[in-house]
């Protein structure tokens, strides 16, 4: 909660980048974002660099989501066409861990990203 010496808008950014991960179809570094205010819900924002695909053609990403370091992880979104996903089904206090993978034409999936993890507050 905020006090009125805060006028009711506090904010918290929080940026994280990792280091890219090299896999078989996807070289990926994850910007993550948190941003929420005393009347508003939380969000996190992930956002990757543009992978291309060895063989096929790229059609998307998935993306996964956990509370525990390392896995296993659950399937929040599924082919995303770009490289931004915001996540709002999340709980203030928790630490989530993300991991994203690229997808080609003919479902071949890549390996985990390097996984980066968001404490909500």
């Amino acid at each position: 909660m905020c006090s009125q010496n805060q006028k009711m808008h506090c904010q918290l950014e929080v940026r994280k980048r990792s280091k890219p991960t090299i896999l078989p179809m996807l070289a990926l570094a994850i910007i993550l974002t948190i941003v929420g205010g005393c009347r508003s819900k939380h969000s996190v924002t992930l956002n990757w660099q543009k992978a291309e695909a060895p063989q096929g053609t790229m059609i998307g990403y998935n993306i996964y989501r956990t509370t525990k370091q390392g896995g296993p992880y659950t399937p929040i979104a599924s082919r995303v066409q770009s490289t931004s996903y915001k996540d709002e089904s999340i709980s203030s206090g928790e630490t989530y861990y993300y991991v994203v993978t690229s997808v080609d034409d003919a479902g071949h999936e890549s390996q985990y990203s390097q996984e980066i993890s968001a404490r909500v507050p």
